[in-house]
């Protein structure tokens, strides 16, 4: 009789420590995931923060396969050196590169590092000029018609500038959208 009831207990006892220690994965895997996107968001921002327009120079591309993630290219000044920065994605993982011979040819890069996993798609919208709308904790924001997918000219790159780009990533796992709007200061 005793036996049978340790036995009941100890079954009770790891039913309830399994599904303590399922739970704690699941959010240490989402926790991990939005990590990722937190960080990779902020490096996004950083590197646009910095871009540059050279008139004439194509320095800026931002293409739309129409299925499929998005691509982002562009030229940025860090101190006294101007870089060619690419944002990739491989499967599921977000990478960047960068190359210090900045040739606006967007093809070759000095280093391309892992920047976040478990992506599961990532989008890059334009904001170029026109109408505003009004928010009232933000003031004047891109409306949202004037947003659009793909910023390149007829034969790649364009040498303008959008006024703001906005990144969505989404998580592999739940499929949850993260967005961020990022304004560039050195857009006209």
């Amino acid at each position: 009789m005793v036996v049978g009831i340790m036995a009941i207990l100890a079954v009770c006892i790891k039913t309830v420590f399994m599904a303590g220690l399922t739970s704690w994965n699941k959010a240490m895997t989402k926790a991990e995931i939005y990590q990722n996107i937190r960080v990779a968001s902020d490096q996004i921002s950083r590197d646009l923060a910095s871009a540059i327009a050279i008139i004439g120079v194509p320095t800026f591309k931002g293409t739309d396969p129409g299925s499929g993630p998005d691509s982002l290219s562009f030229i940025t000044m860090s101190e006294d050196t101007i870089y060619e920065i690419s944002y990739t994605m491989d499967g599921e993982v977000l990478k960047r590169a960068y190359d210090e011979d900045a040739d606006c040819d967007f093809t070759t890069t000095d280093e391309e590092h892992k920047l976040a996993s478990r992506i599961g798609d990532l989008k890059f919208q334009y904001w170029h000029s026109g109408t505003t709308a009004w928010d009232p904790g933000l003031g004047a924001v891109p409306a949202e018609d004037n947003w659009t997918d793909d910023w390149t000219a007829a034969g790649g790159a364009r040498d303008d500038l959008p006024w703001a780009v906005r990144v969505t990533m989404k998580d592999s796992v739940e499929g949850r959208e993260f967005r961020t709007v990022i304004y560039l200061p050195n857009s006209k």
